[in-house]
């Protein structure tokens, strides 16, 4: 059997995860994606927010607009009639199958001369703070900033599965 690991949307024991470039560089984000060729690609569902000046920012009162607003729809919401103010944002508007309480991501994996089978295991992954968030809340010194890190440090901020799913190719 063949293995092949893309090793993308794990966490580290920090919380940062493993693949998201926003947490490499707090000006990138994650796109949504339909499809997944790379294993540079990790999706991701998340609010990213923009300042005046089009960077990537988690500071609320600095924030202008969303870039991107992936997050799952609650079963029975119609992104396509809903106000802009609510809708999803970036390109997850646009993806036909992120719809009512579901998204389907396709994977495409270049296996190179490899033969089968192949085993494919894939998770989704809850986290209630981003590592990105709670990285630029811990820069500020001012008292609660400084204790909300506290508070943070104290545990591991490690997801847990929500759903899990495996497949063997034949």
């Amino acid at each position: 059997m063949v293995r092949l690991s893309l090793n993308r949307g794990g966490a580290d024991q920090d919380g940062a995860i493993s693949g998201n470039d926003n947490d490499i560089d707090p000006l990138a984000f994650e796109q949504h994606y339909d499809e997944i060729t790379s294993s540079e690609q990790v999706q991701i569902y998340e609010p990213i927010m923009h300042d005046v000046f089009g960077n990537v920012t988690t500071e609320l009162l600095m924030a202008a607009s969303y870039v991107k607003d992936n997050r799952l729809l609650p079963v029975g919401f119609d992104k396509d009639i809903v106000p802009d103010d609510i809708a999803p944002q970036g390109s997850a508007r646009l993806d036909n199958d992120f719809v009512s309480g579901t998204d389907t991501v396709t994977y495409r994996i270049d296996t190179g001369d490899a033969k089968g089978p192949f085993s494919i295991n894939v998770e989704l992954l809850y986290q209630s703070i981003s590592y990105r968030w709670a990285q630029n809340t811990s820069a500020y010194d001012n008292d609660q900033a400084q204790l909300f890190s506290a508070y943070y440090n104290t545990l591991p901020n490690l997801p847990i599965v929500v759903a899990a799913q495996s497949v063997e190719n034949k």
